[in-house]
């Protein structure tokens, strides 16, 4: 029968072994012991549940954080130096090759007031006073058109059923004159002189015969891809109005025309500066 140990008698045994230091052979092996007991799910999921709402007083959570340390006083103070220099914590860690944490819980302990992260409001701002050159103005331009999108892209979930019905039904009249995309017929005029399987090849050629469209990059397999005018007009059919699209990007640039008319325009641009 398994002997039932009492508390009071548990709490004795404890005082009783405090301040008693184990000798090396007897720690190494009581640490392989334990080691062994906390690899069993239940001694662990026990030990957690015993220590569950058990108070731990400062002086305690100061040796453990003590006894967690795990960098030498130079290291502490060189890292106390380097960040009163002006480091940040991504610097420190790169040169120094110490956690962050470590780096983190170094200043915390010797109680340096961190820096606050990002920009604050009134100062004045990093790039102030940078001139940008023509390229990376173009760049940021094309950028910001890359995020934008058309103003109903992925709202069709705020109307109602109904309210969708009757959008369609409506969208059914706009025919011809009527459409939103009505430019006086350009759709059904002849393409120029000019646009011929040459001057295609040419430009499918210069935009390594790759999808132009933003996140496609879909390149050419067995079929050739299409050659858009840029601001929809057949007849103008010069180098830097003509852009390489696949046949399903081509059609998605039927709607929303103003917009990808702006995009490709700032693309030919910026491409034109990188040669």
């Amino acid at each position: 029968m398994k002997r039932q140990i009492t508390e009071a008698h548990r709490r004795h045994l404890s005082e009783s072994h405090m301040g008693i230091k184990r000798k090396p052979e007897a720690l190494a092996k009581f640490k392989k012991s334990m080691k062994k007991r906390w690899a069993d799910p239940e001694f662990r999921v026990k030990m957690i549940e015993s220590f569950k709402g058990h108070v731990v007083s400062e002086e305690t959570r100061k040796k453990i954080s003590e006894a967690q340390i795990t960098i030498l006083p130079e290291q502490e103070e060189r890292i106390i130096n380097l960040y009163q220099k002006g480091l940040t914590g991504d610097e420190l860690e790169a040169k120094l090759n110490i956690g962050r944490a470590t780096i983190y819980g170094c200043l915390k302990r010797n109680k340096i007031e961190r820096r606050p992260i990002g920009h604050k409001k009134g100062s004045p701002s990093w790039n102030k006073g940078i001139e940008l050159s023509e390229k990376q103005k173009a760049k940021l331009n094309l950028e910001g058109l890359r995020i934008g999108h058309p103003w109903n892209k992925n709202k069709t979930g705020i109307y109602s059923e109904d309210r969708l019905k009757q959008m369609s039904e409506f969208m059914k009249t706009k025919v011809g004159e009527k459409a939103n995309n009505w430019r006086g017929g350009l759709s059904f005029e002849p393409y120029s002189f000019e646009f011929n399987n040459q001057l295609k090849y040419k430009i499918r050629e210069r935009d390594n015969f790759t999808c132009q469209f933003p996140n496609c990059g879909i390149k050419e397999n067995g079929r050739a891809h299409d050659c858009h005018h840029i601001n929809y007009t057949k007849k103008d059919s010069k180098s830097e109005n003509l852009i390489t699209l696949c046949y399903l990007c081509h059609m998605k640039t039927n709607g929303n025309r103003n917009y990808w008319e702006a995009y490709f325009q700032e693309l030919i641009k910026f491409k034109i500066m990188e040669n």
